[in-house]
């Protein structure tokens, strides 16, 4: 099949023009459409040009012909738009048949690149990978969206080959999350899933995975965050990469804000007018609640007063981010608790935006600020003394039901306010074997010379009712 093929363009190829159109079209729409029968010999025989077995040289050296002719055809098509002249006021007849071209050509490198016994190595998947990355950014957006499918594609088929160059995936792949409702923001969090994944039960195995990633992020995102002269847009895009590790793996993400230079430079980006920026150091704040250190004493005053400042914005995406981890913080630092005021502002802010007409993606991070400080005591007291009323929930309805990832933080919320909080099963033995006074000193000893924060008070049973 393969030697009926019309034979392919050159590896040094300048500009569409160049490209023997139809032939070299279909000759690659025929290869792609053959590969995607995802049979190993069957794409083994594209690999390697048809040589034989026995042919062992010249499989490779065909293989290294395929690999470089098709990277021609594609880096050639790929710019058809600035090449090929138009013919008046309409586009050259070619136009539309050579970025398909390209789009298929990168198909087809995914094919290959997915299947390991295909190519003979990782190495050679690697190398189809890293040809692949550039276009992921390309300015034509129908090989952009190629680009990022066949990165997809490959990563689904084989995650550890695409783990092995994580440091250029990363490196390429930030400039892509800087806009939470954006298409490709989700398709690049499903591939920074699958790429920061657990790996191994092992606890030693899973250390191991663990400070791997956290050294690929190092070596990307670090040098970025701490270089003063790094250009302002590769900084943001580097922020955006930290929240999108977070957010696939908390524990990845922690290490690089324990980098205590790299925590206080996000610091930077709060004087910018940039609303996704905003919003992606708000959301760094929220997690890094979590650790104790960046927010102990006056260590959080500066990162409240960002997100004081936040609070105020006049975009809802920011206000909400904001929301969360103000909440978060009061909820879990309460030495903080009076400076954020949380029954004051921000459970003002969090309630308007409930109400709002606004994105589901922003009721989503309303309702996980409202899971917050629905926990908090202080704030069921107020809601009941006050007899707070929520207005219409008409558009939140709207949004649960078109995103169901927040149904239960909703659920949650709203149980919180009228039931009891549940105690931990090892809490109710204490309770039967000790006093309240026994319980808190064993507390405090085991928390060492700083001493446990205080508990949450119970909740009062006729505030509950009341709610």
């Amino acid at each position: 099949g393969l030697g009926a093929l019309p034979r392919l363009a050159p590896a040094n190829l300048k500009s569409a023009t160049e490209l023997r159109m139809p032939l070299e079209a279909l000759a690659i729409e025929a290869l792609e459409r053959i590969s995607g029968c995802e049979k190993a010999e069957v794409l083994r025989e594209i690999w390697r040009g048809g040589a034989r077995d026995e042919e062992r040289e010249e499989a490779a050296q065909s293989a290294d012909l395929i690999s470089a002719r098709l990277l021609s055809v594609l880096s050639a098509s790929a710019e058809a738009r600035s090449t090929l002249q138009s013919e008046g006021d309409a586009p050259h007849a070619q136009l539309k048949n050579t970025l398909g071209t390209a789009q298929r050509s990168l198909s087809l490198l995914a094919n290959l690149a997915a299947c390991r016994g295909a190519v003979g190595s990782q190495d050679a998947q690697r190398k189809l990978i890293r040809d692949i990355l550039p276009f992921v950014r390309h300015k034509e957006e129908g090989v952009a969206r190629a680009a990022l499918d066949a990165i997809v594609r490959v990563t689904h088929a084989d995650v550890e080959a695409c783990r092995a160059v994580l440091p250029e995936m990363l490196r390429t792949l930030m400039w892509l999350v800087g806009d939470e409702d954006s298409t490709s923001y989700r398709v690049v969090l499903s591939v920074l899933s699958k790429l920061f994944a657990k790996q191994s039960d092992d606890k030693n195995e899973e250390e191991k995975n663990t400070q791997a990633l956290c050294t690929a992020c190092e070596r990307v995102l670090s040098p970025i965050l701490r270089d003063a002269d790094a250009e302002w847009s590769t900084h943001a895009a580097a922020i955006h990469a930290l929240t999108a590790v977070l957010a696939v793996n908390k524990e990845v993400g922690a290490h690089l804000l324990r980098q205590e230079s790299i925590f206080w430079s996000l610091a930077e980006a709060v004087e910018m007018d940039d609303e996704e920026l905003h919003a992606s150091l708000a959301e760094i704040y929220a997690h890094a609640a979590n650790d104790t250190q960046h927010f102990r004493d006056q260590a959080g005053d500066e990162p409240i007063k960002h997100l004081k400042m936040m609070l105020k914005s006049t975009k809802p995406k920011v206000r909400a981010r904001a929301c969360v981890a103000l909440a978060k913080v009061a909820l879990l630092h309460q030495n903080h608790r009076v400076t954020i005021n949380p029954t004051g502002k921000l459970l003002t802010a969090t309630l308007k935006l409930l109400e709002a007409k606004v994105a589901p993606s922003v009721h989503r991070w309303a309702v996980e600020a409202f899971m917050f400080l629905s926990v908090m005591p202080d704030v069921k007291e107020h809601l009941a003394q006050k007899e707070v009323r929520f207005g219409s929930l008409v558009a939140l309805a709207e949004s649960v039901g078109k995103d169901s990832s927040f149904h239960f933080a909703l659920i949650s919320a709203f149980r919180r306010l009228c039931v009891e909080r549940e105690k931990p099963e090892d809490q109710k033995r204490l309770e039967q074997e000790m006093d309240p006074g026994q319980i808190e000193q064993m507390r405090q000893l085991a928390a060492g010379g700083a001493g446990a924060a205080p508990n949450e008070r119970p909740d009062d049973p006729e505030v509950l009712q009341s709610l």
